[in-house]
């Protein structure tokens, strides 16, 4: 009797020590399929023995447990050395540029200049038309593909003559190392919200939610700011921004050209004393404007003047005669 109770026990034990290693077994599976880390890295989890979750650790940190095994994820471990590397053979350059030029007839040059820039893929971003007396002054913002902007500056002189470039300034900046790190940082931050939208599907509680939420939104919130600033180096770096001036020839009131005071031929002494001349011009015309908006602006206080004077004036002549 004792043995066959013995046996029965035997048994008991070894049938509940089969099924509570198949269970164990299940459960470590289903973990390890819920939380398998990202690929290609280091996902950012960290296992221990509790379960819950915790949001108390750090203001970016929330730490996830489940069952047996504890994982936490912290937003601000994951970093541009966890994106894989991005090539940066490529380099990102915005070019900006002004170009002056002089032309008998500046509407005509415009229409010759549009054509070229239309041929040459770019388009009009800006257009300014002023006119002074007979004299116009036309300023445009142009918008031309880099790899086409020799072939813009080579066509523009040959339209409008080569004496008749005034000025060619172009102006390259090189972005590369501001674009790319721009680039890792999205990633990096995209990778983080994906991590917490994971979490956000295993929250136990309200708090919880609101917490994962918060730093989803914050996440969020990076990324549209990244993305903007990369959208706009995009457009920079595709398109050239020429700023063109077209005066027209023997103006009066256009910009004049800046010239050493060191001279090394007669060319250059003569267009000095133009420019000193067209500045003086200019100077004078500036102050006679000055004087008549000055004198109309003040015409009414100069009346009242006039007549308090002339009141003033007339009442002494009239008492002078009197005691005569």
């Amino acid at each position: 009797m004792i043995k066959k109770a013995i046996g029965v026990i035997v048994s008991f034990i070894l049938l509940f020590s089969i099924i509570a290693g198949c269970s164990s077994s299940g459960k470590k599976s289903d973990t390890a399929s819920s939380v398998s880390p990202a690929a290609g890295g280091d996902s950012g989890y960290v296992a221990s023995s509790q379960a819950g979750a915790d949001f108390s650790s750090s203001p970016n940190s929330v730490k996830y447990y489940d069952d047996e095994q504890k994982f936490s994820y912290s937003a601000s471990n994951v970093n541009a050395n966890n994106v894989s590397t991005v090539r940066e053979d490529v380099k990102k350059i915005i070019k900006n540029g002004t170009i002056s030029v002089e032309v008998k007839d500046v509407d005509a040059a415009y229409e010759g200049i549009m054509k070229i820039v239309h041929e040459l893929g770019g388009e009009e971003f800006n257009k300014n038309y002023s006119i002074s007396g007979e004299y116009k002054h036309m300023q445009l913002v142009l918008k031309i593909p880099p790899e086409n902007l020799n072939l813009f500056q080579d066509r523009i002189t040959e339209y409008v003559g080569k004496g008749k470039i005034r000025n060619i300034n172009i102006v390259s900046t090189d972005i590369t190392s501001e674009y790319y790190d721009y680039s890792a940082r999205l990633e990096s931050y995209k990778a983080s919200r994906d991590q917490m939208l994971e979490l956000l599907k295993k929250a136990q509680n309200i708090d919880e939610i609101l917490k994962i939420q918060a730093e989803i939104t914050r996440l969020q919130a990076e990324i549209d700011s990244l993305q903007g600033q990369i959208r706009m180096w995009d457009k920079l770096i595709a398109m050239t921004t020429i700023t063109l001036y077209i005066d027209q020839e023997d103006n009066p009131f256009k910009t004049t050209t800046e010239v050493s005071w060191k001279f090394s031929s007669f060319e250059e002494i003569w267009s000095t004393m133009r420019n000193g001349f067209i500045n003086v011009v200019n100077t004078l015309y500036s102050l006679i404007i000055w004087l008549v908006v000055g004198i109309v602006s003040l015409s009414p206080v100069i009346i009242i003047a006039g007549i308090v004077l002339y009141v003033v004036l007339r009442i002494k002549r009239k008492r002078s005669k009197k005691q005569t």
